[in-house]
């Protein structure tokens, strides 16, 4: 490439914001390069030095000027105990953005504290003290008691959580020297019977403390009352017959039985019959049936039917039965015992009296043996109903005689049988077949499948020879094949003259003109292939991440032929290579915008990111040192005064949504264990602090209304506005209960800061509840 007309100067890029706008001394940068004629970035050095645009500006910037509190650290203003309360003090004092001082009045806010006592408790220790036990005289339990506090080594007086554990400080005791006695008597209960001539009834009877306390009876003034009463009770009687058992008279049938029947009373006492009912009197006397005279013998009924009249061992039956000398059955069998043996019940006898007789089939002969058929014959014989065999005498008419005609193979002679062949299966092959059907057959000509029958090996059912009677012929030109190379070669091939079956066979049995046996043409088989790569070319980008250079890849053939791709085995050599390279970098300052807490507060800060950037394809973020030829870093936070987020009323006054819209300093924590109003209030322990800004109307009267519950300690609220307060008060223990507080103000037209704080040397907390602001 040709420069020589070309030229190089410097390019200056846009102006950075202002490191600060409340500074006497201000600075803001920017980026300038060196860059030819072509827009192509050169080094510093190709440019000329003595006019290069300046990187850096420098003025006084007051745009935005806050005011702030300065505060020094805490120091004791006397000797330090390590047990009790001591003062420290600092300075304070208002000061610009850029640190120069400024009277109080331009600093927002409360003027923060000049002067606290610190309370340390490093080498204190705490006891329990305790005041007598109070005595009281009762009757039954009583509730004796005590004040406990906890002191602290230097004397005062602190919370109990700091000696631990729980004094008892109250305790049940008894005491019976102020108890009377007095006898508790009830009504008397019912009689325990309403029908009796010793009918008895009580009573409870107690000796009772005044304490409602039963007590034993020597305690009671006078003889103890009687707890039991005994009289004669007829009121709830009833009468009713009764009865002696029956008298047992002897018979065998009919006899007569008595009994005596007296009226009862419900106690068991017989009385006169006038005071049962007449109507109910059971009878004295009855007939009844009895068998205890009576004498017993058996009794036989006639013989049934036989159970068969053809049959061996036929059998019939009687009822026997056990009766009394009256004729009637025996209530049981057992009764007849002494009356001689038991008459037979059941008779077995053979009985054939209805009986017949027929001839029946005995089976047929067994066939003699032969070599096709012959006669078998079939037995008859005489046969009674029941199926027994008996003498011929017995059956009508002469024994019956059958024969039939059944086949018969045993006497046979076996034999090979032969069947004409069949055609051959192929009129050309040297192994062409023909088949033929093979039997075993009897002398008589019966066709069997049972070929064991016939004996030695059966002839052949095929044969096999050579026929060419129907075959044809022709040139089998063969395959091409050449030496192994790569590129034109001489290729060979040797014709064949095949028969019909594929047989080669001699040239002359083949018609036509003989194939050729050579020609030239090319082979590749024995080539091989591998990936070439060509030079790489420079990198695209001197600053970049992605910085990239290519070369060429192809496959190439072993004649050095370039082919497709897919000839070459193996991964593939890359055509891309990407690197980061930053040798040729150029960096700048990266301001962003300024974010804001937003907070309605008179000293607001607000913060940017600042970055050192690489002027590169992604503009990426590396360290600051990178930058450090580019001017000081500009900066990342300003105070500003924000009016703008400021509410007309307080907001969260009830602390349902916690410490939302509140800004306060630990410990102060929201919490649901002690409310006023809803279900949350503000706990704050020592010098916990809260605060909220409103925006007031000058002028104007304004209301703050507050419930404070404080523990112990001091609890202070205050207005403040453009860092004066306005009205600072303070108050002091609630006697454990919450207390509502009012205070007015005028508006100033400027911010007014409502706070609370807590200060607690010795320990202690408060709580705030339902905060309002109201304009009157």
């Amino acid at each position: 490439m040709d420069y020589s007309l070309c030229t190089n100067e410097w390019v200056s890029g846009p102006w950075s914001e202002w490191d600060s706008y409340c500074s006497p001394s201000a600075e803001r940068y920017r980026q300038v390069r060196c860059e030819r004629s072509d827009g192509t970035l050169l080094p510093n050095e190709q440019c000329p030095s003595d006019s290069r645009p300046a990187t850096m500006e420098e003025a006084g910037v007051f745009e935005s000027c806050g005011y702030r509190w300065e505060e020094s650290e805490w120091v004791s203003a006397g000797p330090v105990t390590m047990c009790g309360s001591h003062e420290q003090t600092r300075i304070v004092r208002c000061v610009s953005e850029s640190g120069s001082g400024a009277e109080d009045s331009q600093c927002g806010g409360e003027k923060p504290e000049t002067s606290r006592l610190l309370e340390t408790t490093e080498d204190c220790t705490y006891r329990w003290e305790f005041t007598p036990w109070t005595e009281t005289p009762g009757c039954g339990k009583v509730e004796q008691t005590r004040t406990a506090a906890c002191i602290r080594s230097d004397g005062k007086s602190v919370d109990a959580e700091m000696c631990g554990g729980n004094p008892e400080t109250v305790v049940q005791d008894e005491d019976y020297r102020a108890c009377g006695f007095d006898w508790q008597i009830s009504a008397w209960n019912e009689w325990d019977s309403a029908c009796s001539s010793k009918a008895v009834r009580n009573r409870s009877v107690k000796c009772i403390r005044s304490d409602g306390k039963l007590s034993a009876d020597a305690n009671c003034v006078g003889p103890t009352p009687p707890s039991t009463e005994q009289s004669e009770i007829y009121s709830g009687c009833s009468y009713d017959w009764t009865t002696t058992p029956w008298s047992k008279p002897q018979g065998c049938g009919q006899v007569t039985q008595t009994r005596q029947v007296t009226c009862t009373r419900t106690d068991g006492t017989g009385v006169e019959g006038t005071f049962c009912d007449s109507a109910t009197r059971p009878a004295e006397a009855e007939v009844v049936t009895d068998y205890g005279a009576c004498s017993y013998r058996y009794e036989a009924s006639e013989w049934g039917a036989w159970s068969s009249t053809c049959q061996a061992g036929a059998s019939r039956n009687r009822t026997v039965t056990c009766v009394r000398d009256d004729g009637t059955p025996a209530a049981e069998e057992a009764l007849c015992l002494e009356a001689g043996t038991r008459p037979v019940s059941t008779e077995i006898s053979d009985i054939y009296t209805g009986c017949s007789y027929e001839w029946g089939s005995m089976g047929w002969s067994a066939p003699t043996p032969a070599c096709g058929n012959t006669t078998i014959t079939e037995t008859f014989a005489c046969r009674r109903s029941n199926g027994a065999v008996v003498s011929d005498d017995h059956c009508e008419g002469a024994r019956p005689e059958n024969t039939a005609q059944v086949q018969d193979y045993r006497a046979c002679q076996y034999s090979w049988h032969a069947g004409a062949w069949g055609a051959w299966d192929s009129s050309c092959s040297d192994q062409a077949a023909r088949v033929r059907e093979i039997t075993c057959q009897t002398s008589t000509g019966i066709v069997t499948r049972d070929h064991s029958l016939c004996e030695g090996d059966a002839p052949s059912k095929i044969e096999r020879s050579s026929n060419y009677s129907g075959c044809t012929y022709e040139w089998d030109p063969g395959q091409w094949t050449s030496a192994a190379y790569c590129g034109p070669v001489t290729e060979t091939r040797t014709p064949v003259c095949r028969r019909t079956d594929g047989l080669a066979v001699q040239d002359y049995l083949c018609t036509g003109e003989r194939p050729i046996t050579e020609r030239q043409g090319t082979n590749y088989n024995a080539c091989t292939y591998a990936w070439a790569t060509g030079a790489w070319s420079n990198y695209d980008s001197a600053c970049s991440a992605t910085a990239t250079r290519r070369r060429a890849v192809e496959c190439e053939r072993s004649d050095k032929t370039i082919v497709e791709d897919n000839k070459c085995t193996g991964v593939r050599p890359e055509k891309l290579e990407q690197t980061s390279i930053y040798t040729g970098c150029e960096y700048k300052w990266t301001t962003y915008p300024w974010q804001s807490t937003y907070s309605c507060s008179e000293a607001d800060v607000q913060t940017r990111r600042v970055e050192c950037t690489r002027i590169d394809d992604i503009s990426s973020t590396v360290s600051d040192s990178f930058c450090s030829s580019m001017g000081p870093k500009p900066a990342a936070s300003q105070t500003v005064i924000n009016v703008e987020t400021c509410t007309t009323s307080l907001v969260n006054g009830g602390f349902e949504s916690g410490l939302t819209a509140w800004n306060y300093s630990m410990p102060v924590t929201a919490t649901a264990t002690l409310a006023h109003g809803g279900s949350t209030s503000i706990k704050m322990d020592p010098n916990g602090q809260l605060r909220q800004y409103i925006q007031t109307v000058a002028g104007k009267t304004y209301t703050l209304s507050y419930w404070a519950y404080i523990k112990r300690g001091l609890f202070m609220n205050s207005y403040g506005a453009q860092g004066k307060v306005i009205e600072n008060r303070q108050l002091t223990n609630t006697d454990y209960q919450w207390v509502h507080h009012t205070g007015t103000f005028v508006g100033t037209g400027w911010i007014v800061q409502i706070g609370f704080y807590h200060y607690a040397p010795s320990g202690g907390s408060s709580w705030l509840d339902d905060v309002t602001v109201t304009a009157n």
